[in-house]
């Protein structure tokens, strides 16, 4: 029998291992006493609950049966993993709302999703929303042709 029964396992496992790391670093960021609310304040939070949400997957692999690995040569995974680099190694040089949306709907459609609703409206919302978040929320400036 394999040394990991279900996906949830492997993926939990890292999430609790890169949220352990992300709150150590999170830790070392300066403040200042008169903070209200202190710059690793959101940090930590957003690190503690990737760990929360990698527990969860844990138990929820350990509980669930046996379930096979996706094989590396899987075309979804290959596909996914070229989406990512590409996404990654294109991001100042596209649009964020067009890359974002075109990663989206690649991986949508590679993982299973076959609505045409979803696949036009989940993509198209998703790339919005984040880039409002981070355009007006936190006025952070991303790649942009208009």
């Amino acid at each position: 029998m394999p040394l990991v029964r279900h996906p949830d396992i492997l993926t939990g496992s890292l999430l609790i291992v890169a949220g352990a790391v992300m709150t150590y670093f999170s830790w070392q960021i300066d403040t200042s006493p008169d903070e209200l609310l202190t710059a690793r304040f959101f940090p930590v939070a957003a690190s503690i609950m990737l760990a929360l949400c990698g527990l969860f997957l844990l138990v929820k692999g350990v509980v669930v049966g046996y379930k096979s690995l996706p094989k590396l040569g899987d075309v979804r995974v290959l596909g996914l993993v070229i989406a990512f680099l590409v996404y990654f190694f294109t991001f100042t040089f596209v649009d964020f709302r067009l890359s974002t949306w075109v990663v989206v709907l690649v991986s949508m459609y590679l993982l299973g999703a076959r609505s045409r609703t979803q696949l036009i409206v989940t993509p198209l919302a998703v790339s919005l929303v984040i880039y409002s978040i981070f355009r007006l929320g936190f006025e952070i400036l991303l790649p942009e042709w208009i």
